[in-house]
C-alpha cells in the first residue's frame, strides 16, 4: 500500500516525495500541506534530504511514527476501479 501511494505522488519518478510532491498528496487526503518550515521537520527526523525528498521507505516509518493508517489512505487516494492499476504500477 505505501509503495503505491508513494509512486503514485512520485510525479517526477525519481524515487522520492520532494515537498510539492509530499503536499499534494496530503492535501488530498484532506490535511495540509506542510509549510518549508514543517517540511524540513519532517525530513530531519526521518534523516532524508530536504533537497532531494521522501523514500518509499521513510514514508513507511512515518506512517509507523504518525499512527496513521495507509490502507485508509490507499483507499482516499485511488476509487475502487483504479486500485488494480496503482498496485501494479507500485511493483
Amino acid at each position: 500500500m505505501i509503495a503505491a501511494i508513494h509512486s503514485a505522488a512520485d510525479k517526477d519518478g525519481d524515487g522520492f516525495l520532494n515537498h510539492r510532491e509530499f503536499g499534494r498528496i496530503q492535501k488530498r487526503l484532506g490535511h495540509e500541506a506542510p509549510n518549508r518550515q514543517r517540511w524540513m521537520q519532517i525530513c530531519a527526523v526521518l534523516s532524508c534530504d530536504v533537497r532531494v525528498g521522501i523514500p518509499a521507505d521513510a514514508l513507511a516509518r512515518l506512517y509507523e511514527m504518525s499512527g496513521a493508517v495507509p490502507d485508509a489512505d490507499y483507499s482516499a487516494l485511488f476509487p475502487e476501479e483504479d486500485r488494480a492499476v496503482a498496485s501494479e504500477s507500485a511493483d
